[in-house]
């Protein structure tokens, strides 16, 4: 592989990650204390979009396995027990490690973060909402439309003028959230997390 081919794969490697992260921004107390400058300050949880996810390995599955990988994906996220959910999938990775090595390291490539919702023993319906980053991904997609026009950014300030502008256009989009009226039980999760977190969302 040339290196211009291994630099854009590692590219599209790291928007593909992006696309299926998202942030529930309230400290870890397993982190606290371990930032890079060391001030106390903790990494956030990390919900990886599993609409994302799904498709991305797909993409690289054997067509035959397509249909039965997704099945089994779904049936992990599905479940309220998080273990049992994360041995079902390394299962899935197991069982696809000689025949498909790539897929294997996929399905487990942020694993972790995959089950985010799932450890916080949230509502299914809940979770579902939570494990999909759509909502972020279209109001980015507005943001990219109001800016197009823009040739020449002076400054960051700008910047953050125009980006509030794409959200201010995306917010007669917005839709409210179909589980909303369970959205206690995300306070009452992250506040069994990390006591603080109450405080941090207000």
């Amino acid at each position: 592989m040339s290196l211009a081919s291994h630099s854009s794969n590692r590219c599209c490697d790291s928007a593909t990650n992006r696309r299926e992260a998202a942030d529930f921004d309230v400290p870890s107390p397993s982190t606290r204390g371990r930032g890079p400058s060391g001030n106390g300050i903790s990494s956030p949880l990390i919900q990886r979009c599993q609409v994302h996810k799904a498709r991305n390995i797909a993409e690289r599955c054997p067509k035959k396995h397509v249909a039965s990988v997704r099945r089994a994906l779904r049936k992990a996220w599905e479940l309220d027990d998080a273990v049992e959910a994360e041995r079902l999938i390394r299962d899935l990775a197991r069982r696809l490690e000689k025949e498909a090595p790539g897929v294997s390291g996929s399905i487990l490539e942020g694993l972790d973060e995959m089950l985010t919702v799932n450890r916080l023993r949230l509502p299914p319906e809940l979770r579902r909402s939570l494990a999909c980053t759509n909502a972020i991904e279209n109001m980015q997609g507005t943001i990219r439309l109001v800016t197009r026009n823009v040739k020449r950014w002076r400054d960051a300030s700008m910047a953050l003028r125009w980006a509030a502008a794409g959200m201010l256009e995306a917010k007669a989009g917005f839709r409210r959230l179909k589980a909303y009226r369970q959205l206690p039980a995300l306070r009452r999760a992250l506040a069994e997390h990390h006591p603080r977190s109450l405080d941090l969302l207000g």
